[in-house]
Protein backbone atom coordinates (compact mmCIF):
# COMPACT_ATOMS: atom_id res chain seq x y z
CA UNK A 1 0.00 0.00 0.00
CA UNK A 2 1.40 3.31 -0.60
CA UNK A 3 2.23 5.31 1.99
CA UNK A 4 0.42 8.44 1.09
CA UNK A 5 -2.39 6.44 1.02
CA UNK A 6 -2.44 5.55 4.59
CA UNK A 7 -2.04 8.67 6.08
CA UNK A 8 -5.19 11.20 6.83
CA UNK A 9 -5.13 14.54 5.90
CA UNK A 10 -4.01 15.78 9.25
CA UNK A 11 -1.44 13.31 9.80
CA UNK A 12 -0.40 13.60 6.03
CA UNK A 13 1.33 17.29 7.01
CA UNK A 14 0.54 18.14 3.00
CA UNK A 15 3.40 15.19 2.26
CA UNK A 16 3.31 13.88 -1.08
CA UNK A 17 7.28 11.83 -1.17
CA UNK A 18 7.76 8.94 1.28
CA UNK A 19 11.15 7.71 -0.02
CA UNK A 20 11.13 4.64 2.65
CA UNK A 21 14.35 2.75 3.19
CA UNK A 22 14.30 0.94 6.31
CA UNK A 23 11.50 -0.49 8.99
CA UNK A 24 11.27 -1.96 12.64
CA UNK A 25 8.19 -3.38 14.13
CA UNK A 26 7.14 -2.97 17.94
CA UNK A 27 4.72 -4.58 19.65
CA UNK A 28 2.45 -2.47 22.13
CA UNK A 29 -0.79 -3.66 24.10
CA UNK A 30 -1.17 -6.87 21.43
CA UNK A 31 -0.88 -4.49 19.04
CA UNK A 32 2.15 -4.53 16.55
CA UNK A 33 3.48 -1.27 14.92
CA UNK A 34 6.09 -0.53 11.93
CA UNK A 35 8.20 2.26 12.64
CA UNK A 36 9.57 3.07 9.46
CA UNK A 37 12.64 5.62 8.44
CA UNK A 38 12.54 7.91 4.58
CA UNK A 39 15.56 8.95 3.57
CA UNK A 40 13.39 12.73 2.20
CA UNK A 41 12.05 13.09 5.98
CA UNK A 42 13.39 13.45 9.00
CA UNK A 43 9.70 12.31 10.52
CA UNK A 44 9.20 8.93 10.82
CA UNK A 45 6.13 6.75 9.42
CA UNK A 46 4.27 4.76 12.66
CA UNK A 47 1.74 2.58 10.55
CA UNK A 48 -0.04 0.15 12.55
CA UNK A 49 0.12 -3.53 11.12
CA UNK A 50 -2.83 -4.58 12.70
CA UNK A 51 -5.14 -1.73 10.97
CA UNK A 52 -4.00 -1.64 7.71
CA UNK A 53 -6.95 0.61 5.99
CA UNK A 54 -6.56 3.75 4.20
CA UNK A 55 -6.54 7.28 5.56
CA UNK A 56 -6.74 5.65 9.20
CA UNK A 57 -6.13 8.07 11.96
CA UNK A 58 -4.07 5.51 13.81
CA UNK A 59 -1.31 5.39 11.11
CA UNK A 60 0.77 8.50 12.28
CA UNK A 61 4.09 10.82 11.31
CA UNK A 62 6.24 11.27 14.10
CA UNK A 63 7.62 14.41 14.06
CA UNK A 64 11.38 15.59 15.02
CA UNK A 65 10.83 18.05 18.09
CA UNK A 66 13.11 20.59 16.59
CA UNK A 67 13.28 21.95 12.97
CA UNK A 68 15.00 19.88 10.84
CA UNK A 69 16.27 21.34 7.58
CA UNK A 70 17.23 19.68 4.28
CA UNK A 71 16.55 15.84 3.91
CA UNK A 72 17.29 13.25 6.45
CA UNK A 73 19.35 10.68 4.58
CA UNK A 74 18.38 7.99 6.90
CA UNK A 75 18.91 4.38 5.92
CA UNK A 76 18.75 2.30 8.36
CA UNK A 77 16.62 1.52 11.53
CA UNK A 78 16.67 -0.86 14.37
CA UNK A 79 15.34 -0.70 18.02
CA UNK A 80 16.69 -1.56 21.24
CA UNK A 81 16.24 -0.70 24.79
CA UNK A 82 13.87 1.52 24.35
CA UNK A 83 15.70 3.36 21.88
CA UNK A 84 15.56 3.78 18.33
CA UNK A 85 18.67 3.73 16.42
CA UNK A 86 18.68 5.54 12.80
CA UNK A 87 21.81 5.40 10.14
CA UNK A 88 22.44 8.39 7.96
CA UNK A 89 24.41 6.96 4.95
CA UNK A 90 26.91 8.64 4.25
CA UNK A 91 27.95 12.34 6.02
CA UNK A 92 31.22 14.57 4.96
CA UNK A 93 33.56 15.17 7.82
CA UNK A 94 36.56 17.43 8.18
CA UNK A 95 35.76 19.41 5.57
CA UNK A 96 38.01 22.42 5.86
CA UNK A 97 37.32 24.61 9.05
CA UNK A 98 35.16 21.82 10.42
CA UNK A 99 37.01 18.98 12.75
CA UNK A 100 35.52 16.06 14.08
CA UNK A 101 37.59 14.04 16.36
CA UNK A 102 37.85 9.92 16.03
CA UNK A 103 37.01 10.23 12.69
CA UNK A 104 39.32 10.88 9.35
CA UNK A 105 38.87 13.38 6.97
CA UNK A 106 35.77 12.19 4.15
CA UNK A 107 32.72 9.97 4.06
CA UNK A 108 31.01 8.17 7.15
CA UNK A 109 27.86 6.60 8.45
CA UNK A 110 26.00 8.71 11.17
CA UNK A 111 24.22 7.02 13.68
CA UNK A 112 21.50 8.71 15.55
CA UNK A 113 19.83 7.91 18.99
CA UNK A 114 16.10 8.55 18.69
CA UNK A 115 13.77 9.23 21.59
CA UNK A 116 10.09 8.60 20.84
CA UNK A 117 7.54 10.32 23.08
CA UNK A 118 4.93 7.93 24.77
CA UNK A 119 2.57 9.54 22.73
CA UNK A 120 4.31 8.57 19.12
CA UNK A 121 3.66 12.67 18.37
CA UNK A 122 7.27 13.60 18.14
CA UNK A 123 11.35 12.28 18.85
CA UNK A 124 13.96 13.79 20.10
CA UNK A 125 17.90 13.41 19.53
CA UNK A 126 19.87 11.85 22.24
CA UNK A 127 23.18 11.19 20.76
CA UNK A 128 24.66 11.50 17.41
CA UNK A 129 28.09 9.62 16.68
CA UNK A 130 29.49 8.91 12.75
CA UNK A 131 31.34 5.23 12.12
CA UNK A 132 35.19 5.06 12.13
CA UNK A 133 34.44 3.73 8.23
CA UNK A 134 35.04 5.84 5.87
CA UNK A 135 33.28 5.46 2.59
CA UNK A 136 34.46 6.65 -0.89
CA UNK A 137 31.08 8.87 -1.51
CA UNK A 138 28.06 10.30 0.05
CA UNK A 139 25.46 8.21 -1.90
CA UNK A 140 27.41 4.81 -0.88
CA UNK A 141 27.68 4.28 2.55
CA UNK A 142 25.31 2.16 5.01
CA UNK A 143 22.10 0.89 3.66
CA UNK A 144 20.51 -0.90 6.60
CA UNK A 145 21.36 -1.90 10.39
CA UNK A 146 20.36 -4.88 12.68
CA UNK A 147 21.85 -5.16 15.97
CA UNK A 148 23.04 -8.16 18.09
CA UNK A 149 23.97 -7.76 22.34
CA UNK A 150 26.99 -9.70 23.02
CA UNK A 151 25.70 -11.83 26.08
CA UNK A 152 29.21 -11.57 27.76
CA UNK A 153 29.60 -7.77 27.74
CA UNK A 154 26.26 -6.63 27.31
CA UNK A 155 27.39 -4.36 24.62
CA UNK A 156 25.25 -3.48 21.72
CA UNK A 157 26.84 -4.02 18.32
CA UNK A 158 25.34 -2.79 15.06
CA UNK A 159 26.04 -4.61 11.99
CA UNK A 160 25.33 -1.93 8.91
CA UNK A 161 24.65 -3.21 5.73
CA UNK A 162 26.96 -1.87 2.99
CA UNK A 163 25.45 -0.63 -0.21
CA UNK A 164 28.28 -1.22 -2.96
CA UNK A 165 30.30 -4.70 -2.94
CA UNK A 166 33.47 -3.87 -0.63
CA UNK A 167 31.58 -0.99 0.50
CA UNK A 168 33.33 0.97 -2.33
CA UNK A 169 31.08 2.68 -4.99
CA UNK A 170 34.44 2.04 -7.36
CA UNK A 171 33.62 -1.53 -6.89
CA UNK A 172 29.84 -1.80 -7.79
CA UNK A 173 30.78 -3.86 -10.60
CA UNK A 174 31.92 -6.49 -8.62
CA UNK A 175 28.96 -8.19 -7.86
CA UNK A 176 28.88 -10.98 -5.09
CA UNK A 177 31.32 -9.06 -2.46
CA UNK A 178 29.01 -7.84 0.10
CA UNK A 179 29.83 -6.82 3.43
CA UNK A 180 28.55 -6.05 6.91
CA UNK A 181 30.08 -3.49 9.02
CA UNK A 182 30.21 -4.63 12.64
CA UNK A 183 30.22 -1.84 15.22
CA UNK A 184 30.34 -0.88 19.10
CA UNK A 185 30.48 2.42 20.01
CA UNK A 186 33.13 3.90 21.92
CA UNK A 187 33.05 7.29 24.06
CA UNK A 188 36.36 9.51 24.41
CA UNK A 189 36.06 12.49 26.25
CA UNK A 190 32.89 14.39 24.84
CA UNK A 191 33.01 12.61 21.46
CA UNK A 192 32.13 9.16 19.83
CA UNK A 193 32.40 7.35 17.35
CA UNK A 194 31.06 3.52 16.01
CA UNK A 195 34.44 1.81 15.68
CA UNK A 196 34.53 -1.36 13.21
CA UNK A 197 35.42 -4.58 14.86
CA UNK A 198 34.90 -7.02 12.46
CA UNK A 199 33.83 -6.88 8.69
CA UNK A 200 31.95 -9.86 7.78
CA UNK A 201 32.21 -10.78 3.98
CA UNK A 202 28.22 -12.00 2.51
CA UNK A 203 28.46 -15.61 1.00
CA UNK A 204 28.75 -15.32 -2.98
CA UNK A 205 25.96 -16.86 -3.27
CA UNK A 206 24.09 -13.67 -2.71
CA UNK A 207 25.73 -12.55 -6.07
CA UNK A 208 24.30 -8.81 -6.15
CA UNK A 209 25.14 -5.76 -7.65
CA UNK A 210 24.15 -3.90 -4.42
CA UNK A 211 22.56 -4.39 -1.35
CA UNK A 212 19.61 -2.53 -0.17
CA UNK A 213 17.97 -4.02 3.24
CA UNK A 214 18.88 -6.68 6.08
CA UNK A 215 16.61 -8.35 9.01
CA UNK A 216 17.40 -10.45 11.24
CA UNK A 217 15.50 -13.20 13.49
CA UNK A 218 16.33 -14.51 16.63
CA UNK A 219 18.11 -17.38 15.37
CA UNK A 220 20.35 -15.98 13.26
CA UNK A 221 18.39 -16.38 10.35
CA UNK A 222 19.03 -13.63 8.28
CA UNK A 223 17.41 -11.74 4.83
CA UNK A 224 19.32 -9.10 2.49
CA UNK A 225 17.75 -7.79 -0.36
CA UNK A 226 19.40 -5.95 -3.41
CA UNK A 227 17.47 -3.29 -5.26
CA UNK A 228 19.18 -3.57 -8.02
CA UNK A 229 18.91 -7.55 -8.59
CA UNK A 230 14.80 -7.21 -7.53
CA UNK A 231 15.86 -10.38 -5.20
CA UNK A 232 15.94 -11.55 -1.83
CA UNK A 233 19.33 -14.08 -0.13
CA UNK A 234 18.65 -16.22 3.00
CA UNK A 235 21.48 -16.95 5.15
CA UNK A 236 22.17 -17.69 8.51
CA UNK A 237 24.55 -16.09 11.20
CA UNK A 238 25.99 -18.25 13.97
CA UNK A 239 27.51 -16.68 17.09
CA UNK A 240 24.80 -13.97 17.54
CA UNK A 241 25.13 -13.64 21.13
CA UNK A 242 29.15 -13.51 21.00
CA UNK A 243 30.24 -10.29 18.62
CA UNK A 244 33.71 -11.60 18.43
CA UNK A 245 32.99 -15.49 16.92
CA UNK A 246 29.70 -13.95 14.90
CA UNK A 247 29.99 -15.57 11.40
CA UNK A 248 27.78 -16.60 8.86
CA UNK A 249 27.02 -20.58 8.68
CA UNK A 250 29.37 -21.83 6.35
CA UNK A 251 26.80 -25.12 6.55
CA UNK A 252 24.33 -23.12 4.77
CA UNK A 253 25.55 -21.59 1.68
CA UNK A 254 22.12 -19.51 1.14
CA UNK A 255 19.12 -19.08 -0.99
CA UNK A 256 17.97 -16.65 -3.49
CA UNK A 257 14.95 -16.21 -4.04
CA UNK A 258 13.33 -13.35 -6.78
CA UNK A 259 10.66 -10.81 -5.86
CA UNK A 260 7.18 -11.34 -7.59
CA UNK A 261 7.14 -10.36 -10.89
CA UNK A 262 4.89 -9.64 -13.96
CA UNK A 263 1.94 -12.26 -15.27
CA UNK A 264 4.39 -13.38 -18.12
CA UNK A 265 7.15 -13.71 -15.90
CA UNK A 266 9.45 -11.20 -17.75
CA UNK A 267 9.06 -7.57 -15.50
CA UNK A 268 10.79 -6.72 -12.53
CA UNK A 269 8.01 -4.94 -10.59
CA UNK A 270 9.54 -4.40 -7.15
CA UNK A 271 12.24 -2.02 -8.20
CA UNK A 272 13.08 -0.34 -4.84
CA UNK A 273 12.70 -2.26 -2.08
CA UNK A 274 15.01 -0.61 0.68
CA UNK A 275 13.63 -2.22 4.21
CA UNK A 276 12.93 -5.77 5.74
CA UNK A 277 11.72 -6.57 8.80
CA UNK A 278 10.63 -10.68 9.80
CA UNK A 279 7.27 -10.89 11.24
CA UNK A 280 7.16 -14.52 11.53
CA UNK A 281 9.17 -17.57 10.50
CA UNK A 282 7.91 -17.24 6.57
CA UNK A 283 6.72 -13.65 6.36
CA UNK A 284 8.68 -10.58 5.95
CA UNK A 285 7.23 -6.74 6.17
CA UNK A 286 9.30 -4.48 3.74
CA UNK A 287 9.19 -1.43 2.01
CA UNK A 288 10.32 0.61 -1.05
CA UNK A 289 11.47 4.14 -2.23
CA UNK A 290 10.85 6.09 -4.79
CA UNK A 291 11.07 5.39 -8.14
CA UNK A 292 14.39 6.63 -10.04
CA UNK A 293 13.39 9.06 -12.56
CA UNK A 294 14.70 10.26 -15.74
CA UNK A 295 14.76 7.39 -17.78
CA UNK A 296 16.88 5.57 -14.97
CA UNK A 297 13.82 2.67 -13.96
CA UNK A 298 11.15 1.83 -16.26
CA UNK A 299 7.78 3.28 -15.71
CA UNK A 300 6.36 -0.40 -14.52
CA UNK A 301 8.42 0.52 -11.24
CA UNK A 302 6.02 3.19 -10.14
CA UNK A 303 3.24 1.00 -8.80
CA UNK A 304 5.36 -0.48 -6.14
CA UNK A 305 7.25 2.89 -5.48
CA UNK A 306 7.14 4.24 -1.64
CA UNK A 307 5.08 1.14 -0.04
CA UNK A 308 4.33 -0.84 2.77
CA UNK A 309 4.72 -4.84 1.59
CA UNK A 310 4.07 -8.09 2.53
CA UNK A 311 6.41 -11.20 0.92
CA UNK A 312 5.70 -14.98 1.82
CA UNK A 313 8.97 -17.10 1.98
CA UNK A 314 7.92 -20.29 -0.36
CA UNK A 315 9.63 -23.13 2.13
CA UNK A 316 12.48 -25.32 0.86
CA UNK A 317 13.35 -28.60 2.32
CA UNK A 318 17.02 -27.52 3.99
CA UNK A 319 16.01 -24.00 4.79
CA UNK A 320 16.97 -22.46 7.87
CA UNK A 321 13.87 -21.10 8.60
Amino acid sequence: MPFSALFNTINLHGRRKFEASDITVLENNGRRHAYVVHDSLWALSRIDLESMIPLSPRHVQVESDVVREGESDYEGLFHHDSLFYAIRESIEFNKKGDHRPLVDKGYHAVIEELDIADDDGTYSVLDSCPSEFTFETYNKGLEGVVGVVDDKSGELHLLGLCEANDCKKSHQDKPGNGKILVMKKIIVGDACVWKTVNVLSIPDTAMFHDYSAIAIKSDGTVAISSQEDSALWIGKLTNTNDASKLAFDESFDGRVYRFPVSNDGCDVLYCNVEGLYFLSDDILVGVSDKMKSKGKQHGRCLEKDQSIHLFALPYTKGDPL
